[in-house]
C-alpha cells in the first residue's frame, strides 16, 4: 500500500453543527467546528503514515484555515459528501 492521503470534507460554516443551534450561536458553532477540525488536522500531521491532508470545502473561511495549517484545499464543486469524496479521489 502506498502513502495515505487523508481527505476531510467540511460543510459551509452556516451549516456547521446545526443540531446545537438551540444551545450555541452560529459564531460559537463555527468556533467549535474550527477547533475540532484543527485538532483532527494536527493529529493527522503527527502521523508518519499520512503523506497528504486534503480539506474539501465550498467555504472560503474553511479554505483559509486549511492554508494556515499547511494542508491542501480542494474547492468542492459537487453537493453532498459522496460528491465531495469523488472529487477528492479524482484530484
Amino acid at each position: 500500500m502506498g502513502p495515505l492521503v487523508a481527505v476531510i470534507p467540511v460543510k459551509h460554516l452556516a451549516r456547521a453543527k446545526t443540531r446545537l443551534a438551540g444551545t450555541l450561536s452560529l459564531d460559537a458553532r463555527a468556533a467549535l467546528m474550527r477547533d475540532t477540525l484543527e485538532r483532527a488536522v494536527r493529529a493527522l500531521q503527527t502521523s508518519e503514515a499520512v503523506a497528504r491532508i486534503i480539506i474539501i470545502t465550498r467555504d472560503p473561511v474553511v479554505a483559509g484555515w486549511a492554508d494556515t495549517w499547511g494542508v491542501d484545499v480542494l474547492r468542492e464543486r459537487q453537493a453532498g459528501l459522496n460528491g465531495a469524496l469523488r472529487e477528492a479521489r479524482e484530484a
